[in-house]
């Protein structure tokens, strides 16, 4: 979309990388005062004005918020009166029942609620704000509606245009966690909108609950009561994959959790800056219905050309039975014996729990390996590790004796004990494990190198 010189209207980077965004849904915001419902109204209008004849239509769930003062409606007319009245735009007409304005170029926008919708005529452009409001099913009925073609049997490029708040369900899945190119999220914070007040974060810091500080300022869509480990942040901790571990040949730990059918059997693999020493998850495996040598086939070859330096499993895979051969078998033997050379993990829990803990925290003293701001993690993760990412947030802390334990509810959680087995040798000083290069905790919370 071109943005029309003439207007007043003066987009901020993130608007304006929404507005040109050529993929089939674009989500935009995840965080109070981003100036997201402003940019759904000018994106609607400059569509009006590029595209003679479209229609569009302009919708929130419960139409009461959608014509709310401040609100989309009201922001859309609100910009046509200060924008739209020069000679080259000229007047428009409004029109109350239904509610939908037309443009002198014939171009119509209607405003509706969605809660009720039912299937109507086809659309050209389709924004919605507020979208985690409304059912999926409703967004893909109205993404079937997107086929109206142009007076001069042109079409335009169809778009789904959302905005919202971050909540569980159909968004999260589609736009955070296995995003593809026909799905894109543009996120924008209040530190990106020029006109809230510049104290406007501290202020609602001082009224908000952390876990809703961190939902509506932060734009975290992964928080909720109970949560295991709400260090996680997915805008600090998830990264693109770089190569340079493999280039210099840095040193790889992998942590294996055997799983016996429907269980997964989830391998990770981890590395660490030798400068630095921060870590990387660069690479996972998750596999259900295979056997332990199957398992460990896989598992190599994923690992050729790696620095290979340690690799823990999961200590129950020590457990023996007998074969028919009179010899003791267990899984873990069966990974060494197929060439996947391992050493038993500690077995505590909450020790795997402090060691994610440990590994998640953000420093005030660290830079951010790819931003190089202060304030950051030493852990991060590769976004191509699908599950780990979609998986550690949801991890919920165990409740003991009516406070919040050590320790977590055994849910989803083979990527989190894939992941444990390996910092906890990393990160934490314990019996079974070496010192490494890392800097270890010790029990009186003072660290050595």
């Amino acid at each position: 979309m071109l943005i029309e010189i003439t207007s007043k209207y003066k987009p901020t980077p993130k608007q304006l990388y929404a507005h040109q965004v050529k993929a089939r849904w674009v989500l935009f915001g995840g965080a109070w005062r981003g100036a997201k419902t402003y940019w759904l109204a000018q994106h609607a209008k400059h569509l009006m004005m590029e595209y003679p004849g479209i229609e569009g239509l302009l919708g929130r769930y419960d139409f009461a918020d959608l014509i709310e003062p401040t609100q989309l409606y009201d922001t859309f007319c609100s910009i046509l009166e200060s924008e739209l009245t020069n000679e080259d735009y000229g007047g428009y007409h409004r029109r109350s029942s239904p509610i939908n304005i037309r443009f002198p170029n014939s171009s119509r926008v209607t405003f509706s609620g969605l809660k009720d919708y039912k299937p109507g005529a086809g659309y050209g452009f389709i924004g919605i704000d507020q979208a985690e409001e409304v059912p999926p099913q409703t967004l893909e009925l109205l993404n079937g509606r997107l086929a109206q073609p142009l007076a001069d049997g042109s079409f335009p490029f169809y778009q789904m245009l959302l905005t919202c708040n971050p909540a569980p369900g159909f968004l999260k899945k589609a736009f955070i966690e296995k995003p593809d190119e026909d799905h894109v999220f543009i996120p924008a914070f209040p530190e990106d909108n020029p006109y809230i007040p510049p104290d406007y974060v501290e202020q609602q810091r001082k009224v908000l609950t952390a876990e809703d500080f961190k939902r509506y300022i932060r734009g975290s869509w992964d928080v909720f009561v109970g949560q295991a480990l709400e260090e996680f942040d997915r805008n600090s901790h998830v990264i693109d994959p770089f190569w340079t571990w493999r280039d210099e040949q840095w040193p790889v730990y992998r942590g294996i959790d055997h799983g016996i059918s429907p269980s997964p059997t989830v391998c990770l693999w981890l590395t660490v800056d030798p400068k630095n020493k921060n870590l990387f998850f660069i690479q996972e495996y998750t596999q259900t219905h295979k056997i332990a040598e199957e398992n460990a086939k896989a598992i190599l070859q994923l690992s050729a050309g790696m620095n290979i330096v340690g690799t823990w499993i999961d200590p129950r895979t020590a457990t023996t039975a007998p074969t028919k051969e009179d010899r003791e078998w267990s899984v873990f033997k069966e990974y060494n014996r197929q060439g996947v050379n391992c050493q038993l993990a500690h077995h505590r829990r909450e020790t795997r729990f402090a060691a994610w803990k440990e590994a998640l925290k953000v420093s005030a003293g660290r830079q951010h390996y790819l931003t190089h701001q202060w304030a950051a993690p030493r852990t991060y993760i590769f976004n191509i590790c699908y599950d780990l990412i979609r998986t550690l947030p949801e991890v919920k802390r165990k409740e003991a004796e009516g406070t919040w334990g050590d320790d977590v509810l055994k849910l989803e959680d083979h990527w989190y004990d894939a992941g444990g087995f390996v910092l906890v040798p990393l990160l934490m000083q314990s019996p079974t494990t070496k010192p490494t290069a890392l800097t270890f905790m010790q029990p009186s919370g003072k660290t050595k190198r």
